[in-house]
């Protein structure tokens, strides 16, 4: 999704110079969207959505850093831990 929303490519790379780049989002963008922005969807945004100190701490832990990966470095990005509520609870 991250690929989609900020390269304007289909999985398979098609178009190769992107297609509506202008409608692009950032990365931070993007992942606002589905931190913040999820948690104000739902009216939960106090606590939740944000790394903050008094916030639950949900964090996944990707295996590249998604802010300066290529379009094809982001293809084998991955979840290598997930913190829920302040504990480890996946690890790869």
């Amino acid at each position: 999704a991250i690929r989609s929303a900020t390269f304007r490519r289909f999985a398979d790379g098609s178009p190769s110079g992107g297609w509506h780049c202008d409608e692009a989002l950032t990365t931070l963008e993007v992942v606002e969207s589905w931190t913040a922005g999820g948690a104000r969807a739902v009216g939960n945004d106090r606590g939740f959505g944000r790394l903050a100190r008094g916030y639950r701490a949900d964090v996944a832990v990707f295996s590249h850093d998604l802010f300066t990966s290529t379009y094809d470095e982001l293809a084998d990005a991955h979840v290598v831990a997930t913190i829920a509520a302040g504990d480890l609870v996946h690890w790869a």
